[in-house]
């Protein structure tokens, strides 16, 4: 009867443990799934941020061509406007043609 007792308690104290093990498991399988979800919520944040700066850099990027196209439009502007004021001087140092009468 004392075996029985013995080997009854000694399957009571493995399956404590097994049971205690299985808490143990648990515990850190709680802490890494924890760690995890703050990895992706960091993650997420980090994601938003840099769309957020990728909407900057397209602003900016339009701004500049925008500068660019109209310092291009100046550029020409000004030219032919000094072209045609050379043409207008060469113009009036024409002697003048005789008129029919």
């Amino acid at each position: 009867m004392i075996d029985t007792i013995r080997k009854w308690t000694g399957s009571v104290i493995g399956v404590a443990r097994r049971v205690e093990n299985l808490f143990d498991l648990q515990e850190r399988s709680t802490k890494a799934i924890a760690r995890l979800e703050e990895e992706v919520r960091a993650l997420r944040l980090e994601v938003e941020r840099l769309k957020a700066r990728e909407d900057i850099v397209v602003v900016k990027a339009e701004a500049a061509a925008a500068v660019a196209a109209g310092s291009v439009a100046l550029q020409t502007t000004a030219d032919l406007a000094r072209r045609l004021g050379g043409i207008e001087v060469q113009l009036r140092l024409l002697p003048s043609a005789p008129r029919d009468a």
